[in-house]
């Protein structure tokens, strides 16, 4: 419902008829109030529902945040960050069991997610967890620990620090001490960082120096490839459609690493259209085939990525 100041301005409460549109073609968008069911009004939350801490609001967010750094909840949700998908991908270390292994003492900071094993017995000992099951996330958990640098960055959760500035970063370092090292104004030579952006960076790895320090002894961190084989997809453009036989990530993270460009959707500026179906009637293949963009399969994506790495 948007935030509390939409929701007060309104004079929105439960039980009351509101009038929506589809706004942007399908999102349902508030527009007013109908009828007045309800005598009482909406009242702001004021403390964190986990720790009680009194909420603010800070950069003239409406929005309001827990500032306790020790805030049970808070913490739950940054272990949970730390293994998603897009950061260390620990699919197996589930929201729930992470909730768990931290209220029963198991998990504490970043690190303590690779000590889990010393627990193996204590968790045998709860409910629903037998040896196969406990063994899957350990196993996930040991091999999350070879993985790019950009994506441990990004799983620190840096305030403003999301993917695609952990990968600018990480063309310049790549490991927190390195990172630790680097004149940090320098980074704002580059087009995506602000001030804003540095200043977080700053004050985080002031305030976690020993921590990041210590992440960088549990990972290994893949090694760059040379920059003859970076440059392969230089100035070429691809638009993924369709259903592929291997993540559709998979393809977009080579491209990116090989130097090439995404794009949503089909134009001049696009080279190629990846897709294994090369008959559909969708709007990108319409597209393409008007405007004479090269249409390849998966496998001939990656003929073409094989042989430019042959000839650079």
């Amino acid at each position: 419902m948007h935030n509390a100041e939409f929701i007060k301005d309104l004079n929105i409460n439960i039980g009351d008829e509101i009038t929506l549109i589809k706004s942007g073609e399908i999102i349902p968008k508030i527009t007013g109030l109908k009828t007045k069911n309800s005598d009482d009004y909406y009242h702001k939350i004021l403390n964190c529902p986990s720790c009680e801490s009194k909420l603010e609001n800070i950069d003239n967010l409406v929005d309001q945040f827990c500032l306790n750094e020790s805030c049970n909840e808070k913490r739950i949700r940054k272990l949970i960050h730390f293994a998603s998908k897009k950061a260390l991908n620990i699919e197996t270390l589930a929201e729930k069991n992470i909730a768990l292994f931290y209220q029963q003492g198991m998990l504490s900071d970043f690190a303590s997610i690779y000590n889990l094993n010393k627990f193996k017995d204590q968790i045998l000992e709860l409910e629903g967890f037998k040896d196969a099951r406990i063994n899957k996330i350990l196993i996930s958990i040991e091999e999350s620990r070879k993985t790019k640098f950009l994506n441990v960055l990004y799983a620190v959760g840096i305030k403003h620090v999301g993917l695609r500035v952990a990968e600018i970063i990480s063309d310049y370092v790549n490991s927190f001490k390195e990172l630790l090292n680097l004149n940090l104004d320098d980074l704002l030579n580059i087009n995506t960082i602000g001030e804003s952006i540095l200043s977080e960076i700053k004050l985080y790895l002031a305030n976690n120096k020993d921590d990041l320090l210590k992440l960088d002894e549990i990972f290994e961190y893949e090694e760059k490839l040379n920059n003859n084989e970076v440059q392969v997809l230089n100035n070429l453009t691809f638009v993924i459609t369709g259903k592929l036989e291997k993540p559709r990530s998979q393809y977009e993270e080579l491209i990116k690493m090989y130097g090439g460009k995404l794009a949503s959707s089909v134009s001049k500026n696009v080279n190629y259209l990846i897709t294994n179906n090369n008959v559909s009637n969708t709007s990108k293949m319409v597209s393409a085939v008007k405007l004479g963009v090269k249409v390849i399969s998966e496998t001939e994506f990656n003929e073409l990525v094989n042989e430019l790495i042959k000839k650079a």
